[in-house]
């Protein structure tokens, strides 16, 4: 019963945004199926600057989405890997409701089995954060469903 109200709920926004969409860009497919979580993912040794750019490009078109009839209370959370090693990267609004993102810090990796696990972990703690945080939050702040 409760799909149903997020599904009608979202395809109520979807009409009013200009995209005709629940993100923040309009995928074939995929107009309303919201975002949760981004990944960018660069070779070892290609610029870091360039990969930082995109994420930072993406986080603030999903803050423009999610302000979009939003509480203020949303707080998108984003990964930066980078060959092997796997970035978090998060950002804010500042005072003015302009994105900010913040300096990213080792998440994990994939080049020994501690890093591997301590990416797994954080993984795991991520999707119950997008589970148990994100999600309601997303479903009351967003679609305004109480």
């Amino acid at each position: 019963m409760v799909r149903l109200f997020v599904e009608r709920a979202i395809e109520e926004i979807c009409q009013t945004r200009p995209a005709q969409s629940i993100r923040s860009h309009r995928p074939r497919g995929l107009c309303k199926q919201p975002i949760t979580l981004s990944i960018e993912t660069k070779r070892p040794n290609i610029d870091r600057d360039n990969a930082t750019l995109q994420m930072g490009t993406w986080q603030s078109a999903q803050w423009g989405s999610l302000q979009h009839k939003r509480s203020p209370s949303f707080r998108p959370i984003d990964f930066l890997p980078q060959g092997h090693d796997w970035q978090f990267v998060a950002s804010v609004l500042d005072e003015n409701d302009k994105p900010v993102l913040l300096k990213g810090v080792q998440f994990g990796g994939t080049d020994s089995e501690l890093k591997i696990s301590s990416l797994i972990l954080g993984l795991r703690r991520l999707k119950r954060w997008i589970v148990e945080d994100y999600w309601p939050a997303f479903v009351s702040d967003v679609l305004a469903i109480s």
